[in-house]
């Protein structure tokens, strides 16, 4: 059992070690007194946001270097990133230690290079994770993340269809998100076609024009409904309606990191490359202001969007090379803030001025997970604002 709150708050010149400690049981244990790092944890509660924490990986297939040298690791006068079939297993170990997190994997040409270099023991563990205990996730799902603008429609059905087949016949599971965080510009085929029309329920991208980014923002239309359908439509959706849920990522900064960019990056590599020192090398009082401003940065988030309910990309171009580096400090931030809040570290009324957020719900959570709560959500707001 952990320690209780209030020996936290005795302690003069209290230690870091404390914390620490408290962690190691929730990180071994999977649980922690009043539960608080968790899974798929959402509250219907006044007052209370409900905060996503989504890690995830986005492994280009082939950009600098060639799919197998990004795979093994290879050439890294290039680039020193890569090394996906590490990223693949560390995350599997990850997972399985603590069954609070989640994961979500995009590219099926890489998932398959690893599949059929796997043990027996490590695809058992994979499906277990992703049909058993539900903490790994398949996002888009394609062979690759397909470019929007200069791809044929034949293409992107084609390499699309292509990691479907693969996903269905070795783990049987086919994606129901749509993820286009990278492609530079979003169009309405892919909305329609490579959404709606593939059976879809969410559309999740992070790049978009700078100008368009500010008015939603602005507008609080960071997230909704598109209907991507035209009126000389011949198809028919008497039955079924063409509305996808659509998000924007990266605490909508325009890309799909952590929230701040860089302030909430984990990954080894890249706190070398921005000089960020990760939560689990802060002492105490760094730690808490470290969280305060992360808890300023979901106030933000929650003022450009509609509901209770938001969704953190945890990761970035090839993260989680050594993911029980990345999760811990994942494990930390939610631990920390759940019970910060107890403790009265910060004045939740004076973070989240205007809003109506009187406690944070932060937890371990996926796309789907995410859609489910947000379309019903989405569809509600709009109907109460057309009355």
């Amino acid at each position: 059992m952990v320690a209780r709150c209030s020996i936290y708050r005795r302690q003069s010149g209290r230690s870091w070690a404390f914390l620490a400690l408290s962690l190691l049981v929730v990180v071994c244990s999977g649980t922690a007194d009043g539960n608080t790092i968790q899974k798929f944890a959402a509250v219907d509660s006044p007052g209370v946001l409900n905060v996503h924490v989504v890690p995830h990986t986005h492994d280009d297939v082939g950009w600098k270097k060639t799919v197998e040298q990004y795979f093994d690791g290879l050439n890294m006068t290039i680039d020193l990133r890569g090394h996906v079939k590490s990223i693949i297993s560390t995350s599997l170990e990850s997972v399985l230690q603590n069954p609070a997190r989640t994961f979500v994997y995009v590219e099926s040409k890489f998932f398959s290079m690893w599949w059929n270099q796997a043990s027996d023991a490590q695809k058992q563990s994979m499906r277990y994770v992703v049909s058993g205990s539900k903490q790994w996730t398949f996002a888009n799902g394609g062979w690759s993340m397909h470019d929007e603008a200069c791809t044929h429609y034949i293409g992107m059905i084609d390499q699309t269809t292509m990691g479907h087949d693969f996903l269905k016949r070795h783990l049987g599971v086919v994606p129901k998100v749509g993820w286009q965080l990278d492609p530079f510009g979003h169009s309405s085929t892919q909305a329609d076609l490579m959404t709606h029309k593939m059976g879809f329920d969410a559309i999740y991208f992070g790049r978009l024009d700078y100008e368009d980014l500010e008015l939603r923002k602005q507008e609080k239309r960071c997230e909704g409904l598109w209907d991507p359908t035209t009126k000389d439509s011949n198809s028919n959706y008497s039955t079924v309606d063409p509305a996808v849920f659509f998000s924007l990522t990266g605490g909508y900064s325009g890309n799909y990191n952590p929230p701040g960019v860089k302030d909430f990056m984990f990954d080894e590599l890249y706190c070398k490359k921005w000089d960020v020192v990760p939560l689990t090398l802060l002492n105490e009082t760094q730690l808490y202001a470290k969280l305060e401003y992360f808890l300023q940065l979901m106030a933000v988030q929650q003022s450009q969007t509609q509901t209770q309910d938001i969704l953190l990309t945890m990761g970035t171009d090839f993260t989680y090379r050594q993911a029980e580096s990345y999760f811990s400090n994942i494990d930390l931030l939610i631990h920390t803030v759940m019970l910060g809040q107890d403790w009265g570290l910060w004045n939740l009324t004076e973070i989240f001025e205007g809003l109506d957020t009187r406690r944070v719900n932060i937890f371990y959570s996926t796309p789907d997970y995410y859609t489910l709560r947000k379309y019903h959500q989405t569809k509600q707001a709009a109907l109460q604002k057309d009355k």
